[in-house]
């Protein structure tokens, strides 16, 4: 039997229509834009010297000091503006950098100068 060089047709292509996607894209959007992303509210003073504690007790000096002088920005309270010259102070002193820390220091009242002066002394730092 003589074997023909044609294909012979597939009977799916014979006259069968091509099968439309079962899912259509989405058209293009004509109207609202994106919304712009909202900014995150600033971080209060609170929430900066948490963080300056927990760096500070990491033994993360130089970021303790960041925080606390970016908590000195947030409009802290008194009670918040010793913490963070306290802060900075016991940072300062613990990387050896007396000219911080005798600043820090300058703003601390007697009781939380004391307190500093331990840890400054420790590091080779005298801040009076």
């Amino acid at each position: 039997m003589p074997v023909s060089s044609e294909a012979a047709p597939s009977p799916a292509s014979e006259g069968a229509p091509t099968p439309e996607p079962a899912i259509a894209p989405p058209a293009p959007s004509r109207g609202a834009a994106a919304p712009e992303p909202v900014p995150p509210a600033p971080a209060s003073a609170d929430d900066l010297l948490h963080e300056a504690q927990q760096a500070w007790i990491r033994g993360h000096h130089a970021l303790a000091i960041s925080k606390a002088q970016a908590a000195l920005k947030a409009d802290p309270t008194r009670a918040q503006a010793l913490q963070a010259y306290q802060i900075i102070t016991s940072s300062s002193c613990a990387i050896g950098e007396a000219t911080g820390a005798r600043e820090g220091a300058s703003h601390l009242d007697e009781s939380k100068r004391e307190m500093v002066r331990a840890v400054c002394a420790k590091n080779g730092v005298t801040i009076e």
